[in-house]
C-alpha cells in the first residue's frame, strides 16, 4: 500500500512540476495593426521567437488605433505586458503617471545600452531608467521625376549646394520643386514638422526644447 501511495505521489508531483515550474510564461504584446504587414510580423518575430526557444510563449496582438486603446487598459490595470507606442514621448506620458514600469533592471543584466545604437537606447530613457525601446525607425526619401530630368538635362544632385542649384533651374521652368502626399497615412505631416524644425532651429535645439531646457522652439528660431 505504501508502495503504490509513493508511486501516486510522485506521479503527482511530476505532473506538478511538469505544468507549473517549467511552464512557459507567457507575454502578450499589443502591436498596431496593418493589414499589409501584419502576416509578416507575426512570421518573422512572433513566431520566429516562439520556435527558438521554449521558455516564454509570446502572444502578438494587433490592435488598430493602438494609443487610443493602451490608455483605457493600461488605467483600468488591463493592459498588456509589452505595447508599440507611435514614439517614445508617449512612453513619458505613462511614465509620469505610473503605469509602466522600469526596464533597466533587464538593461543592466543583459548589457542592452551597449548593444543598442546610441540614440535608439537613449529615446526611452528618463529620469535615469529605460521604459522603452525603438521596434523600427524610418527615414524620409525623395523620388524624381526621370523623365522630366533627361529631357532638361538634369543630374541627380549629391550635395545641398547642388540640391539648391537645382531647385533654381526648376523653379525658374514654373515648376513645383517638391511635392508632398498623405493619402495614405494623415499623420505623416508630423514628419514634415520634425523636419522644418531640425533643419531650421537645429537638432540640439529642439531637444532642449523637448526636454524643457528651452522654453520652446520659437526662442531658438
Amino acid at each position: 500500500m505504501n508502495k503504490i501511495l509513493n508511486i501516486f505521489l510522485t506521479f503527482i508531483l511530476t505532473a506538478f512540476f511538469a505544468t507549473s515550474t517549467f511552464a512557459a510564461t507567457k507575454v502578450v504584446w499589443w502591436m498596431e495593426s496593418s493589414a499589409d504587414t501584419d502576416p509578416t510580423v507575426q512570421e518573422m518575430m512572433c513566431d520566429a521567437f516562439n520556435a527558438e526557444q521554449d521558455e516564454v510563449e509570446l502572444e502578438c496582438v494587433f490592435k488598430e488605433d493602438i494609443n487610443d486603446t493602451i490608455r483605457p487598459a493600461l488605467l483600468s490595470g488591463s493592459g498588456p505586458d509589452m505595447f508599440d507606442t507611435p514614439g517614445a514621448s508617449y512612453i513619458k506620458i505613462y511614465q509620469d503617471a505610473g503605469l509602466v514600469k522600469s526596464m533597466q533592471e533587464y538593461a543592466d543584466q543583459y548589457g542592452w545600452e551597449n548593444k543598442l545604437l546610441g540614440w535608439a537606447y537613449n529615446s526611452g530613457v528618463f529620469d535615469g531608467e529605460l521604459y522603452s525601446i525603438p521596434k523600427n525607425y524610418e527615414t524620409m526619401i525623395y523620388f524624381y521625376n526621370k523623365t522630366l530630368f533627361e529631357e532638361n538635362g538634369w543630374s541627380t544632385p549629391n550635395t545641398l549646394a547642388e540640391v539648391e542649384s537645382l531647385a533654381a533651374k526648376i523653379k525658374a521652368k514654373d515648376m513645383n520643386v517638391y511635392a508632398y502626399g498623405s493619402a495614405g497615412w494623415q499623420p505623416t505631416h508630423e514628419h514634415l514638422v520634425g523636419n522644418y524644425f531640425n533643419t531650421y532651429a537645429g537638432p540640439e535645439n529642439v531637444y532642449k526644447a523637448l526636454i524643457g531646457e528651452k522654453n520652446g522652439l520659437i526662442q531658438s528660431l
